[in-house]
Parts: C-alpha cells; sequence; structure tokens
C-alpha cells in the first residue's frame, strides 16, 4: 500500500494527457514519488537505529522487509513501460502521472 499524498495549501498536482473529467474535476494525486522514496528511507534509516542503538534486530528485520515491499511494489506499479521512466504520481482514479 502507498502512503497517501498530504495536501498543503492544495500545492501538490500532476497532469496527464486527458487532465480533467467532464465535470472539470481533477483527481489529486493518491500517491506522489517523493512520499515514496520518504518513507523507504525513514523505514531503512529506522532499520539502522533499531539494530544498532535499540537493540531490537526484530524491528530492523521487519522495517528492513516493509521497505523492501515497497521498493518492488513502487518499481511495479509507477513504472511507465513505453516512456521508459517512473510516472511522477498515482492520481485519485488510479491512473499514472507522467508529468
Amino acid at each position: 500500500m502507498f502512503l497517501p499524498v498530504l495536501m498543503i495549501g492544495g500545492k501538490c498536482s500532476c497532469f496527464r494527457a486527458k487532465p480533467a473529467h467532464f465535470s472539470g474535476h481533477l483527481p489529486l494525486p493518491r500517491a506522489t514519488c517523493e512520499i515514496q522514496g520518504y518513507v523507504y528511507d525513514a523505514k531503512m534509516r529506522s532499520a539502522r537505529l533499531a539494530r544498532t542503538f535499540w537493540n531490537d534486530p526484530e524491528l530492523a528485520n521487519r522495517l528492513e522487509k516493509e521497505a523492501a515491499e515497497l521498493k518492488r511494489r513502487f518499481n511495479q506499479d509507477f513504472w511507465l513501460a513505453d516512456r521508459e521512466f517512473f510516472a511522477l504520481a498515482i492520481d485519485g482514479d488510479g491512473l499514472l502521472c507522467a508529468t
């Protein structure tokens, strides 16, 4: 499961070939690539803390497994094969946003 986008002042948006529905509604991003990266980094750094300073290898292992699963899912779900790069976001309709 990807971490949802936190909207701060409506500053996060993405565009695609058909950016709006007939109603003029633009679905906001459900998940952005940056947030997935932040979560991955936080899990890996927390795992290092758990193992090195908190003496909790069980927590460290769990966090590393969660980070690996997030990376696998990101690579699978955000990849735009026809363009050979990663999408910037997944919008509220579940569609990939290239730009």
